[in-house]
């Protein structure tokens, strides 16, 4: 009934059917892609993305490109994140951002990057009279006139040793 080509057919549909049927195997993920630029509108690289799944508290994070783009890809489906861009010291938050199935979401995300101006810092002092290349290690110094006005009853040098921080 079948030729010898037609089975032959046959068999070669079935056998490409079979190799690609696992290539056409069900998504169940998402991602989120974007771009990181500042309040200048100019790209951010380097700052750091992370998307918090609000049911589970899992994080995925990625670092932006030079031209501050980002891709975070496998996220679970259903549940709202929460993605925050970081980058020295300045964030910025989006909540409640849904993923569609086997879908990429675009959450493009600005940091701000106002260029605080510092004026001058002057900073002046001057050497205390206690510190000197004369005085060094632990020890105590005693000038004539500290040595006069201490009162002694018997003059020793006990009495003015007791002064010495080391006895």
């Amino acid at each position: 009934m079948f030729s010898n080509d037609s089975k032959l057919l046959a068999l070669a549909g079935l056998a490409a059917t079979l190799i690609v049927a696992p290539a056409m195997a069900q998504n169940t993920s998402s991602s989120i892609s974007g771009r990181v630029t500042g309040s200048d509108g100019k790209a951010i690289a380097g700052a750091k993305v992370e998307a918090t799944h609000a049911e589970s508290g899992s994080t995925n994070a990625v670092t932006t490109d030079d031209q501050g783009r980002y891709v975070l890809r496998g996220l679970r489906v259903g549940v709202p994140y929460t993605v925050v861009v970081s980058k020295d010291g300045k964030t910025e938050k989006r909540d409640d951002v849904y993923l569609l199935l086997a879908q990429t979401s675009t959450v493009d995300l600005r940091l701000a990057t106002a260029q605080a101006s510092l004026a001058a810092v002057t900073v002046s002092g001057k050497t205390a009279a206690a510190f000197d290349n004369t005085a060094m290690g632990s020890g105590s110094r005693f000038n004539r006139q500290e040595l006069d006005a201490f009162p002694s009853i018997k003059r020793s040098l006990q009495d003015y040793a007791r002064l010495d921080a080391r006895f």
